[in-house]
């Protein structure tokens, strides 16, 4: 605090008009005197006067001899009971209010950090998800098309089976013709086993044809056969790549839920930290720091000054020394609150870090970025890969009061699941 040199009396003779009246008046009207003089010098009051003028005006008793100087320690001491006691208690009361906003405003921070965490591993889930559904569905559609291309090879092997499952052979009756001459001796029986060797090399050549086609046949069947194990194959891949793709979808649905769940839960730390933790640190700090207020830091300063100075000036009267203003300015100079009484720790090193960049600021609408891309697919009943696509994704962030703290937490319904693809 600092002391003004307005001086209502005359310094120069202060000290010695006090002894020449002390050893006149009563040791309790000296000591009245005293205060009077010292409240003079001061351009600020405090309580500390008022303490020990009611005390000198009351306590002591009438007609009982009180020496000057024991009157002027009684009344230190009474300053030092009822104004210096509570200005510690009081300065001890506020630095606890702190303590306690600060202590409150702590956990809430690192909720916004752990619950950050969560959110990130959660979109990260989320998007390693989508990105293996984008690639069963491609897996399903190669599949698909696989299945469709087995149908259309199954045509040409099975058309060649149908083709050779019939055989059509026209024996030519030109050298089965048989006349001979009986008056011929032996020619009727060369000319029959003539008929009879070119029968039997007929009936080879047919036995022989149909051994061909039969194995021809076989071919075409083995090959139309294996088409037809190929196109069921080919089925069932798809049919698996779908039923995978499937089950990814509600594996990622899931995750999707989760995400914003924890994405929502950070939102909700937000605010808990910035709109109600941080603004009851904030006000208990205003009032510490403001004047006029129960916890006022400047006043109490200002009541502690004050109370020593007074304190100072009359141990020095004691003592025999003059009232003056070097007395004035000594005593001025000794006033030490923070050794005293304290420093209060508004904790605002630690605050500034909780309110950084690394540990999110507390400005309005800010954006925030989990892994910072996401997925957007269409919602529609037929999906094709090509319609998953990676978009940029933060989501702003709302501090006020009675709003959900993101968009998409306000609780409205998530869109129906697609129906699977083809």
């Amino acid at each position: 605090m600092l002391l003004q040199g307005r001086v209502i009396v005359a310094v120069a003779v202060v000290g010695a008009a006090v002894r020449q009246q002390a050893s006149s008046d009563s040791s309790k009207d000296a000591a009245l005197r005293i205060l009077g003089n010292i409240d003079a010098m001061l351009p600020q009051h405090g309580s500390a006067s008022e303490v020990a003028r009611s005390f000198m005006q009351q306590d002591i008793t009438p007609g009982v001899e009180t020496d000057m100087n024991q009157a002027l320690t009684k009344a230190i001491e009474e300053i030092s009971i009822k104004v210096d006691a509570p200005i510690k208690s009081g300065h001890a009361r506020s630095q606890k209010a702190i303590d306690a906003a600060f202590q409150d405003l702590k956990p809430d921070a690192a909720a916004v950090m752990k619950y950050k965490t969560e959110a990130d591993e959660a979109d990260h889930a989320h998007f390693e998800c989508m990105d293996e559904e984008k690639g069963l569905l491609l897996t399903a559609e190669a599949a698909d098309d696989a299945h469709q291309s087995a149908q259309k090879a199954r045509t040409d092997p099975c058309q060649l089976q149908a083709q050779r499952a019939t055989m059509d052979v026209t024996v030519s009756v030109k050298d089965f013709k048989y006349d001979c001459d009986l008056n011929l001796d032996g020619l009727c029986e060369a000319r029959q086993q003539h008929l009879q060797d070119h029968g039997e090399s007929q009936y080879a050549d047919l036995v022989a044809s149909v051994q061909k086609n039969r194995e021809l046949y076989q071919q075409a069947k083995l090959a139309c056969d294996a088409a037809h194990s190929d196109v069921a194959a080919k089925k069932n891949a798809h049919t698996a790549a779908l039923a995978a793709w499937t089950t990814q979808k509600s594996k990622c649905a899931r995750l999707a839920a989760n995400r914003e769940e924890s994405i929502c839960l950070f939102g909700s730390a937000m605010q808990d930290k910035c709109i109600v933790k941080l603004p009851q640190y904030e006000y208990v700090v205003a009032q510490v720091k403001a004047k006029g207020t129960d916890h006022s830091h400047p006043d109490r300063m200002q009541e502690w000054a004050s109370a020593h100075i007074t304190k100072c000036m009359m141990a020095a009267a004691k003592e025999g020394q003059d009232l003056n203003q070097a007395l004035l300015a000594g005593c001025t100079k000794s006033v030490d609150y923070v050794n005293h009484v304290g420093q209060i720790n508004y904790h605002e090193e630690a605050v500034a870090a909780l309110l950084s960049p690394a540990q999110f600021t507390c400005a309005p609408s800010q954006n925030i970025s989990f892994k910072g891309t996401t997925w957007s697919v269409p919602d529609q009943k037929v999906l094709v890969s090509s319609d998953y696509k990676v978009t940029p994704f933060a989501a702003q962030l709302s501090l006020e009061a009675g709003t959900p703290p993101f968009q998409f937490c306000s609780g409205a319904p998530a869109p129906a699941p697609s129906d699977p693809a083809p």
